[in-house]
């Protein structure tokens, strides 16, 4: 088995343009990655002033022949978990530069997203099926079904 953590921090000191500033990395519909955001959208929440945080542990097929059920322990499926965090803000700067592109409010989050889920996967295919869920900040998409893998 294994762990990975992912930790990222945006910062920026002056007011940013649109463009510069960091989007969290969210997933098109039914596909995602490691340490991407399953229940946001792609470039839904964004800020100049930016933390995310993703661990993610492998169990491998440890969890599944320790069951001693036959066909199960003989599939080598691969069990993951994942957990994800991020923090964002806009700076009142970056809000005049950016004012007449906010013609509504941005998502801040100045209370922490959290969304956690986990995968299964076969050791032979490159696709692993996650269920994810939004842990607080529910909104339109508080679960999402995807496909993970490392070829999109």
């Amino acid at each position: 088995t294994n762990a990975q953590i992912d930790i990222k921090q945006f910062w920026s000191g002056d007011a940013l343009p649109y463009q510069m500033m960091y989007a969290l990395p969210g997933n098109i519909p039914s596909l995602g990655q490691k340490f991407t955001f399953r229940t946001v959208d792609f470039a839904e929440v964004f800020g100049d002033n930016v933390t995310m945080v993703g661990l993610e542990y492998n169990f491998m097929d440890e969890l599944f022949t320790a069951t001693n059920i036959p066909v199960l322990e003989d599939l080598q499926l691969q069990l993951s978990a994942h957990f994800n965090a991020a923090w964002s803000s806009i700076s009142d700067k970056t809000k005049i530069l950016n004012e007449d592109l906010f013609s509504k409010n941005p998502v801040e989050l100045k209370s922490p997203l959290f969304e956690a889920g986990f995968g299964i996967g076969q050791i032979m295919l490159p696709l692993r099926f996650e269920f994810t869920w939004r842990l607080n900040h529910l909104g339109k998409t508080n679960f999402v079904f995807g496909i993970n893998s490392a070829i999109f």
